[in-house]
């Protein structure tokens, strides 16, 4: 792995950085999509959506807003929505 020196992106190495930039363009349609979705669309693992999903929130990597709503089951959907100042915390997890 390529490590980043210097940037916001030191402790992420070069494959997770590529992995976040495909989930994030997966859910920047701002559609709602399952993790099977997802994978299908990214050709990640589920557990490695879910960590990018939880990234994607941090301050660090853009704030962003992913909102979550249940299926059934146990089953949920994501996708990206807008960023306001209150729901845009580093502190925030999915």
């Amino acid at each position: 792995h390529t490590r980043y020196i210097g940037d916001w992106s030191a402790d992420v190495c070069s494959y997770d950085l590529s992995q976040l930039w495909r989930v994030k363009q997966a859910i920047a349609d701002g559609q709602w999509k399952t993790l099977k979705i997802l994978e299908q669309e990214t050709g990640d693992p589920q557990a490695s959506i879910s960590a990018q999903l939880r990234h994607l929130r941090k301050k660090r990597f853009g704030s962003y807003t992913i909102e979550r709503r249940h299926i059934c089951n146990g089953l949920y959907e994501y996708r990206l929505g807008e960023c306001s100042e209150q729901s845009c915390s580093d502190e925030e997890v999915i």
